[in-house]
């Protein structure tokens, strides 16, 4: 997998290629516990990330017991799978500031 050690270097990543390699995972990501997941465009989130640099909501199954150890190895996992290091981030924890944009800009996996 290749990484960058500032995000605003990476390429940018197809969200219709990243829709649909995660579609083919859709029921390994639900028995991990995530309920919902969606493809956005990270410079809504950061300023750290450039314009096309896509990201991931990743809404947890409120009901579903998942140690932070799981999550972190679903990250990786989501990333292996995607063969990038992509921003990931629960839309609960988004910033104010920018929440409105980034779910109004979301495309939804499932």
């Amino acid at each position: 997998m290749q990484t960058h050690s500032n995000p605003s270097d990476a390429p940018a990543i197809d969200q219709a290629a990243v829709i649909a390699r995660l579609k083919t995972h859709e029921q390994t990501l639900r028995t991990a516990g995530i309920s919902r997941i969606a493809v956005f465009h990270a410079a809504l989130q950061d300023d750290r990330f450039n314009s096309d640099e896509t990201g991931l909501l990743l809404e947890a199954d409120p009901t579903a017991p998942v140690s932070a150890y799981a999550h972190f190895a679903l990250e990786r996992q989501i990333e292996a799978w995607l063969g990038w290091r992509i921003p990931m981030i629960d839309p609960t924890l988004l910033r104010s500031d920018v929440r409105e944009a980034v779910l109004r800009d979301a495309k939804p996996v499932f």
